[in-house]
């Protein structure tokens, strides 16, 4: 049996994981508009890709409390996914300390898929 504790601190880890990444990718998207360095199709795509992470990211939120391997599959990718693609490009402190977060809220995905065992209690 999982312990609905240990599942309600990994679902808000991953949680604010997405409301990170929603801060960071308007604040991306908004400092390339405001730069001007980027084409108008360029940031259409950028803004379309950082929705889609956030997306995904609520449903990885929402898909924590289950238990199919299916669905541990894409909480797993979406957030190594996050956590690689931190490191990628121009990376700052904002990005080590988003990808430490994310490692960090896996680790208690992780964590809230193990069974307790009732006769620990």
């Amino acid at each position: 049996m999982r312990s609905p504790q240990r599942i309600i601190v990994a679902t808000i880890a991953v949680a604010v994981i997405a409301a990170w990444w929603f801060f960071l990718g308007s604040a991306s998207v908004s400092t390339q508009i405001e730069g001007g360095t980027l084409s108008g199709p360029t940031l259409a795509t950028l803004g379309v890709l950082a929705a889609v992470n956030f997306g995904a990211l609520i449903l990885a939120a929402l898909a924590v409390r289950l238990s199919r391997r299916a669905v541990r599959v894409f909480v797993v990718v979406v957030l190594a996914a996050n956590a690689i693609s931190a490191l990628l490009d121009q990376v700052g402190a904002w990005d080590v300390a988003y990808a430490a977060a994310v490692v960090l809220a896996l680790g208690l995905v992780v964590w809230s898929w193990r069974p307790v065992d009732p006769s620990a209690s």
